[in-house]
């Protein structure tokens, strides 16, 4: 390595530098990042307006101040609070409202007269989400596409795995490390270069307890590589937005999110293994990700402690007597620094909701037409930040008495084929509120929402299930065959993608439907014997298709694992969605579709 001598082994071994490179959780080398943008909203507002940030800003939602800067902070504004109560507190504060949709607008937009408007108003976060997505964007940019794995974990925070970076770079530099078969050498003049880092150091009573204490392995070196990608992450971010950021840099994602919040605003802070003890001691246990709910009032409930330092004393096996085998595990090592959560590319959401509560009650359709297009505008915006997923279900709420009263529901399939836009997700939501207002009296109504569910992944070759023998797009209304209140709408043929079927199905796999996907009986077969035999292990073929629907229509009908729930759905034993009795044939067929596109 040069100049750079080496002294005794390692703790480290060519095993763990291969693990490493493989981005597992179980390297002890791993690196993990987390990004933290500083008062996200306030930074965005006082980019967009031009304001330093020595300027106190508030960011505004009606009544409530739902957001400061850090100078707003300084002058004691550190929760929500009205509006009337801020400009009391700091009186030179800029109050910034959010942007809001109105009746009949198409997009949303700044206002100056949002206090007139504020019962008919509806706020936008639009702008916000705009903002991050262009920040991960630059997060993502700075990464090999080969090796980026990065966690989304909320509008103003990423996670970032850095092992593979970290790895390319660690070879780069020492490619004596390729040479070693088993344990890796120590190193011993290399000085790691933290810069501006925030290092946490180790309580000097710790130190002769602590054999790790100021020496230098590849754990500390690999965390200085990871330090320098961030520092270019973020000053890349402050060059192209003019935003901070602060970060976390340490072996796992508990420890990288507290390290992030521990010296704001734009500074970055480096957990050493060595140190992680001392840092997390003077913690609230609730402050650590995963007991900051349910299980953390459990735990400080139980114990009858706050603090990690005096949650230590307690053994493992009264913890996971009290707490339960598994939780009690996880608890007594995540408070020593243990966690080895992975990095997941995404945080799939399950559905989304755009609501109005109206105050008056609106009276009638025509004024209901022009809040559903905006719920569909705001929630196509939304979507863009799915990446590739679309929702199959729409759902239309409306409420007569608000949202605690008696709830009016109607729900179709979202056609796969269409571009998925505000335009359609408008029709669709129209339909269902003129099928509900036909059925019984519906005006004046208080509150009103369009959800949006059933998430798929999708890509840009999405076609409709006729693409097989039609050529051309989807055109008509919903009317016109495509909106089905109690029925399956055609599919995408590229849902749900090759990733997620680890093998080809048989008709084996077509056993018939149940109320719980758990439930299926995995030993019966279709009661059509003779479909059974020809078919049953082998792949589906297209001569298939009509007997693979009668078999799956008799076992519907006769198979004792064939049973609805209360509203009369079957759960597919392949995707575990709930069909209508009237639709299962087209489910079956789509699955075929599937099978018989994947062959060529």
């Amino acid at each position: 390595m040069g100049n750079n001598e080496f002294s005794s082994e390692s703790q480290f071994t060519r095993r763990d530098l291969h693990l490493l490179s493989q981005s597992s959780s179980k390297s002890p080398l791993r690196v993990i990042a987390l990004i933290d943008f500083d008062c996200f909203y306030a930074q965005c507002e006082g980019v967009r307006l031009g304001l330093p940030p020595s300027q106190p800003l508030g960011v505004q939602q009606f009544l409530h101040v739902i957001a400061t800067n850090y100078a707003a902070r300084a002058a004691g504004l550190k929760k929500v609070v009205t509006a009337a109560e801020a400009r009391e507190k700091c009186p030179e504060i800029v109050l910034q409202h959010v942007p809001t949709w109105r009746e009949g607008d198409t997009t949303w937009r700044y206002r100056d007269d949002v206090r007139e408007h504020m019962n008919s108003d509806k706020s936008s976060l639009d702008y916000y989400r705009l903002q991050s997505r262009k920040a991960i964007q630059i997060v993502k940019d700075a990464l090999p596409a080969t090796s980026r794995r990065i966690e989304k974990a909320g509008i103003d925070e990423v996670f970032i795995d850095l092992s593979i970076p970290v790895y390319d770079v660690l070879v780069e530099r020492y490619p004596e490390l390729l040479a070693c078969e088993s344990r890796l050498p120590k190193p011993l003049d290399i000085i790691p270069k933290w810069e501006d880092d925030q290092l946490v150091q180790c309580e000097a009573e710790n130190e002769d307890e602590n054999p790790e204490h100021d020496t230098i392995d590849w754990n500390i070196i690999a965390l200085q590589i990871g330090s320098e990608i961030v520092r270019e992450i973020r000053k890349k971010i402050l060059d192209d937005l003019n935003y901070t950021c602060s970060a976390g840099i340490a072996h796992n994602k508990v420890v990288a999110k507290l390290a992030a919040g521990h010296n704001k605003p734009n500074k970055q802070t480096v957990i050493r293994k060595c140190c992680t003890g001392s840092f997390l001691s003077g913690y609230k246990a609730t402050k650590l990700r995963g007991l900051g709910g349910k299980l953390g009032r459990q735990v400080v409930t139980t114990f009858c402690v706050e603090t990690i330092s005096d949650l230590l004393r307690f053994p493992l096996k009264e913890m996971q007597a009290k707490l339960g085998t598994h939780a009690g595990h996880w608890v007594y090592h995540v408070i020593r620094g243990f966690e080895d959560s992975e990095v997941v590319q995404r945080t799939e959401i399950k559905s989304m909701l755009s609501a109005k509560t109206f105050s008056p009650s609106i009276t009638g359709v025509d004024q209901a037409e022009r809040w559903l297009r905006i719920f569909a505008a705001d929630i196509v915006g939304r979507l863009e930040d799915e990446e590739g997923r679309r929702p199959t279900t729409i759902a239309v709420h409306h409420h007569i008495q608000g949202r605690f009263g008696p709830t009016r529901s109607k729900q179709a399939q979202i056609p796969a084929g269409p571009t998925l836009d505000t335009e359609l997700l408008f029709k669709l939501s129209m339909e269902l509120l003129i099928k509900i207002s036909d059925e019984t009296p519906s005006w004046p109504c208080l509150t009103l929402s369009i959800g949006v569910s059933h998430f798929r992944d999708v890509d840009k070759s999405n076609h409709l299930i006729s693409g097989f023998t039609t050529p051309g797009k989807w055109s008509g209304s919903a009317s016109e065959g495509q909106l089905y209140t109690s029925g399956m709408a055609k599919r995408s043929l590229e849902e749900p993608t090759s990733n997620d079927r680890p093998r080809k199905y048989t008709l084996l796999d077509f056993q018939g439907f149940s109320q719980k996907p758990d439930k299926v009986d995995q030993t019966s077969c279709p009661t059509d014997a003779n479909v059974a035999s020809h078919i049953s292990g082998r792949e589906i073929t297209a001569s298939d298709s009509d007997r693979l629907r009668r078999a799956g229509k008799q076992t519907v009908q006769d198979s004792s694992t064939a049973t609805p729930d209360a509203a009369g759905l079957y759960c597919c034993p392949l995707c575990s969605e709930q069909i209508p009795d009237n639709s299962v044939l087209e489910h079956l067929d789509w699955h075929v579709a599937l099978h018989l596109r994947d062959q060529g």
